[in-house]
């Protein structure tokens, strides 16, 4: 054991260099001696004076020495440490101080080298470029510089058996071009060799290209290799780029994705020259988009005879023409807006109209929030919705223990990172040695796990005889591959946020608005607060606020307690106003205050009578002035701490309160509470006074003076300024307290009041949504019509199904569209005319009766595929008989057209809104083989579209129109789609120039429509009722017959409609009414009790003049208004309105008991 030690301590010995001597210090005592026996001569001629002037230079002389002296032991130092930490990469068996040379110092006092010489043994490779990497990293941590390696000059000494190696400093224009050239030289060595030779090039100080030559051979060939290649350069270079791999060459070039425009109109391209259809048709190309590098992209049906459009299709989804819309202004009607008109989006931000969209007779829906707003939508108007397995994920524990351990990665992984630091590059260390260092950590089980992780990040242990023969990795690359491997492993961690999703209200309905146990299915997010410039406002606005709560209307005399004055006193200051009088108390703890305004010495009335309050002679209005509605998020803020610290409450949950009379003002209020992004709920009840009975005195009774509005809220936005009141908000909230619920949606009929034409707008916000009513966020898409522009020019026929009814409204008219199905029996009948077609033309060629080139090829575009899936699968069910197959024969069919089509001249264009594994799964994608994605892609649905999960899941999600399709080498390209605008929408000049110059010339495929099916006789009522065979063998005829038919109907239809209304209203009438001994069935007799022995389910006489009422839904509570009042919140019996009544705790009402209580 001591032999061993003392053979580590001569080696120890042995890899340091020599200590220096300090030749300053002999230097230091010579002068002193010269010094001591001048100045001795001197004392001895009597030169005094001289010897004094000795002295001072002899001490100048020595503390120069000392002080130059330590600088050069400093430099030294530093020097020699760089040495001894760099003589083995330089193949020396000892270190010494010849082999580095230094020719200058600067920075500073001690400083750094600006150049240095190195000389390196005739066996180091220095053709290596990890050679110089190593040496120049070394250099920089040791002298905290960046260096560069520069070319041999002929005038440095070079021994006969050793070579050089010059480093200088980089100048500091370079020095961000040659750190990053450092670098990405660096990890690309790490990735593909240590031989492979790169070279970079710059732009606006970071890379543009990296261009590699390497020797990875058949190794890259595996396209999963190279994408995580990509994967982990592009993580490390900023900016989007892409790689061109020449497997053959063995180059690689990585680039930054040029930028492309954000639209390109589709202009109409040459067609072939050709006499035949045929002949065109061989030779004809759709242009679809425009690439990276400003290249067209094209479908050819002749090579890929389908295709397939996954992404954000349609346009935008109506709404009510009366729906309000809040704009940065104001609000305005849905019918009242414009192309080019403000809206708000979700984020809050305002944004542009960018279309309008009519629809005369939409199918409407009311869809009532659990807030008790309501919105009229259409059926196929969009929402951002969550979906209550979404709403669960905050409590997912699973998710919750991947997160923290996404967490303890992340910190092991900043561990690893500083640990590998300390490293030299020359440091090995064994599997032991490594895994005695990082397997405490808990992130790996054991050293095999070790070497795999590594393994995913190309490190492998190599023996060397220096180590005993073990394999060994070095120490601070494996502690930082480490690192990145679990950073790789952080990549696709989910996170605790609600999930989003869009859906229309049809398939709201579809799916179910209530889940099991009565939940609510669906839920939209509040959205954040408005983000509006800074108003210039009259008042100020908490000085408003103050007013509007607890102020006069005839003299603006505020009115406050004892307790809550000083605060008061103090923000009344600040916003300029301060104290001119008080009026006597009217209670005993109140003051009443009139106030002016500090610096023009005007009356409050007087400011709010110019900031556009004033109403009927004196009185002032209470309202919240539209300025202030739209102001910034601080001055609407400021305005509700007003109002909440002079009317508002809050009780020790956390739950704000807002009570208030007059329904203007508290409509204000409402809108100011939603637009700063919190969930507000307002319940409206007869508002009644306590007074004395002039009938009976001595008593007191209730009196209705009308309603009031209580609006109840919680937020952790500080809605208090009074400490009393903002002590008791919530810190943070709970997901599900910033979530509308949808509780209803209701199919109006066209006889409903509420019934009235629709319109959709679109808007460009980031996410293409935008608020309507109280602060609802809803959601519009755009629809691409190239293709059927395209082939429509071509003289080519096509047939449209339009999944959802109205999204090809403007091609229902357009020249050689010859079919456009829009109602489900005519979808199914298309599709099976399709194939039926295809089965005719392949029985002429058999028969030898005809040839492919015979016939025209017909273009088949379905939009929106999962939404017809659904529809046809539920209408089957409806029309089908019992011998009929189970399942429709229409899917079928679709998957024997995308087989057998091409050769039979027929082609298939599916739209779908995300990828579905139906068409993407085996033979499916490959009968597809032109594809179009849009948008950004999930990695699943990435692998399905193009067999990666990379390509397209990082799309900017701000550009409409980008995706991914195929280039004419079939590769996975991104590209921008060309727009074209929809025929059926109110254009610009220039999109109407646009649309004439891509309308046909033509028409050779006039429109056409199904038949409706011929009259069958049921054998039980003699009622006609199609059945599905019916609706399979619908005829395909003229249009122009069918409406000439249908014209003579209208009459017949419209007399029958109104005997059929008259009837039906005669029949409501007589089952109006309802005996109300059946309406109180369950119910015992009326008795009366006290207001607080009421329980939730009985029966409470709401009103007994109205005969009303209600089930009490809460325990009866304390009104906040009035502490002698008790609160009774219900259930209209009739109705199921929520409502609530504010009773004397001395007053007994009338109430019934469920019989099973009784």
């Amino acid at each position: 054991m001591t032999k061993r030690s003392d053979t580590e301590a001569e080696q120890v010995l042995l890899d340091r260099l020599p200590p220096r001597r300090r030749s300053w210090v002999l230097s230091c005592f010579l002068v002193v001696a010269v010094a001591a026996i001048m100045w001795a001569l001197l004392k001895l001629t009597g030169q005094e004076a001289l010897s004094w002037v000795l002295v001072v230079v002899t001490v100048a002389m020595v503390a120069g020495a000392m002080v130059f002296g330590l600088r050069a032991d400093r430099r030294a130092e530093i020097l020699d440490a760089f040495i001894e930490s760099t003589w083995r990469r330089l193949g020396w068996k000892a270190p010494h101080r010849s082999m580095v040379k230094h020719t200058s110092w600067t920075g500073g006092w001690v400083g750094f080298p600006s150049k240095l010489q190195l000389r390196y043994a005739s066996s180091i490779d220095d053709a290596d470029p990890g050679f110089s990497a190593m040496v120049l990293e070394n250099a920089e941590r040791r002298f905290g510089q960046t260096y560069r390696v520069v070319p041999r000059s002929a005038s440095l000494w070079r021994p006969k058996r050793a070579g050089h190696l010059m480093l200088a400093q980089r100048d500091q224009e370079d020095s961000t071009r040659d750190e990053w050239e450092d670098k990405t030289e660096r990890f690309v060595h790490q990735l593909l060799g240590a031989s492979a030779k790169v070279a970079t090039t710059m732009k606006d100080g970071t890379p543009a290209t990296i261009e590699v030559e390497h020797s990875m051979g058949a190794k890259v060939a595996p396209s999963g290799y190279r994408q995580r290649l990509e994967r982990t350069i592009f993580a490390m270079v900023p900016g989007r780029w892409r790689a061109h791999w020449d497997l053959s060459a063995e180059r690689v070039r990585f680039e930054l994705r040029p930028d492309l425009p954000s639209m390109v109109p589709h202009e109409p391209q040459p067609l072939p020259d050709a006499v035949d259809t045929y002949g065109r048709y061989r030779n004809f190309t759709v242009a679809v988009g425009v690439d990276e590098d400003g290249r067209h992209v094209y479908w050819e049906p002749i090579i890929n005879a389908h295709g397939l459009v996954t992404g954000g299709t349609g346009k935008g989804k109506a709404l009510a023409l009366s729906t309000n819309i809040p704009t940065p202004t104001g609000s305005a009607r849905m019918g009242d807006l414009r192309v080019g008109s403000k809206v708000l989006g979700r984020d809050g931000r305002p944004c542009t109209v960018t279309a309008v969209f009519d629809v005369a007779s939409p199918t409407l829906y009311r869809v009532t929030l659990s807030d008790g707003q309501q919105v009229i939508a259409d059926g196929n108007h969009q929402w951002v919705v969550s979906r209550f397995h979404h709403r669960r994920i905050p409590a997912n524990e699973k998710r919750k223990r991947s997160i923290a351990t996404a967490t303890a990665r992340e910190e092991h992984s900043q561990w690893l990172l500083a640990i590998a630091s300390q490293y030299e590059p020359d440091e090995f260390s064994t599997w032991a040695q490594l895994g005695s260092l990082v397997l405490p950590l808990g992130a790996w089980k054991d050293e095999t796990a070790l070497r795999s992780a590594l393994k995913m990040v190309d490190i492998v242990g190599r023996k060397m005889p220096a180590h005993g023969g073990f394999q060994v990795v070095p120490t601070g690359a494996a502690l930082r591959g480490l690192a990145a491997r679990l950073q790789q492993m952080n990549e696709n961690v989910r996170t605790l946020e609600i999930g989003e999703e869009v859906l229309s209200t049809e398939e709201m309905l579809a799916v179910g608005i209530r889940g099991q146990g009565g939940r609510a299915e669906f839920s939209i997010k509040t959205p954040t607060a408005w983000q509006l410039p800074e108003a210039e406002l009259r008042i100020d606005p908490y000085v408003l606020g103050v007013w509007l709560g607890d102020g006069t209307c005839r003299k603006s005399i505020v009115t406050t307690s004892e307790s809550d004055l000083p605060s008061l006193l103090q923000e009344f200051e600040g916003g300029g106003f301060v104290e001119h009088s008080r009026a006597a108390p009217t209670a005993p703890t109140t003051i009443e205050m009139g106030f002016v305004e500090a610096s023009t010495g005007q009356s409050l009335h007087a400011c709010l009578k110019q900031a556009g309050l004033q109403a009927d002679g004196a009185k002032l209005d209470k309202r919240v002035p539209p300025e202030y509605l739209r102001s910034s998020r601080e001055q609407r803020l400021a305005v509700l701490q007003g109002l909440m610290d002079a009317d508002g409450g809050i009780t020790e949950a956390g739950q704000c309160e807002l009570t208030l009379c007059k329904s203007d003002l508290a409509a204000d209020a409402l809108e100011l509470i939603r637009s700063l992004g919190i969930k507000a709920t307002v319940k409206i009840s007869p508002a009644q006074l306590t007074e004395a009975d002039p009938d009976r005195p001595g008593e007191k009774r209730r009196r209705v003076t009308g309603n009031r509005h209580r609006i109840k809220f919680t937020t952790d936005i500080p809605v208090f300024r009074l400490a009393r009141k903002s002590v008791r908000l919530p810190s943070s909230l709970r997901p599900t307290q910033t979530m509308l619920y949808i509780k209803d949606i209701e199919q109006l009929a066209r006889e409903d009041a509420a019934y009235e034409p629709a319109r959709c707008i679109t808007v460009n916000s980031d996410d293409s949504t935008y608020l309507v009513e109280g602060s609802i966020p809803t959601h519009n898409t755009a629809l691409l019509h190239t293709l059927t522009t395209a082939l429509c020019r071509a003289d080519f026929r096509v047939w449209i199904l339009d999944g959802k009814r109205i999204e090809f409204l403007g091609f229902r008219d357009w020249p050689n569209v010859e079919l456009v199905a829009s109602r489900i029996e005519h979808q199914v009948r298309m599709l099976l005319a399709a194939h039926d077609e295809m089965e005719r033309r392949y029985a002429l060629i058999e028969e030898g009766k005809a040839r492919l080139s015979d016939f025209e090829p017909l273009f088949v575009i379905i939009d929106e595929y999962a939404t017809f899936k659904e529809n046809a699968t539920q209408w089957y069910s409806e029309v089908r008989e019992k011998s009929d197959p189970t399942k429709p024969a229409v899917f079928a069919r679709m998957a024997n057209i995308a087989r057998l089509g091409r050769k039979a001249a027929i082609h298939m264009v599916v739209g779908l809104q995300r990828p579905d594994v139906e068409f993407l799964g085996g033979e499916m994608r490959d009968n597809f083989g032109w594809r179009f994605s849009l948008g950004r892609l999930s990695p699943q649905g990435a692998n399905m579209m193009w067999e990666s999960y990379v390509i397209g899941v990082t799309l900017p999600t701000k550009t409409r129109g980008r995706g991914i399709t195929l280039d004419a080498r079939g590769e996975p390209v991104e590209a921008l789609a060309l727009y074209t605008p929809d025929p059926g929408e109110p254009l610009s000049d220039s999109q109407q120039e646009q649309i004439d110059a891509l309308h046909p010339a033509k028409v050779t495929w006039p429109r056409k429509t199904f038949a409706d099916p011929d009259p069958n006789l049921d054998d039980d009522d003699g009622e006609s009722v199609p059945v599905y065979s019916d609706y399979a063998q619908l005829r395909l005829v003229s249009f122009e017959t069918v409406q000439a038919q249908r014209s003579v109907q209208m009459v017949e239809e419209e007399a029958e409609l109104i005997v059929s209304r008259a009837a039906a209203e005669n029949q409501d009438e007589a089952t109006a009414e309802v005996d109300d001994e059946d309406l109180f069935a369950e119910y015992g007799p009326v008795d009366e009790q006290r207001p607080s022995e009421l329980q939730p389910g009985q029966l409470v006489l709401v009103d007994p003049d109205l005969d009303m009422w209600g089930v009490v839904s809460h325990e009866p509570e304390p009104d906040m208004t009035d502490s002698e009042l008790l609160l009774i919140e219900y259930l209209d019996f009739e109705t199921g309105e929520e409502g609530g009544i504010s009773v004397a705790l001395s007053e007994r009402v009338q109430y019934r008991v469920p019989k099973e209580e009784s």
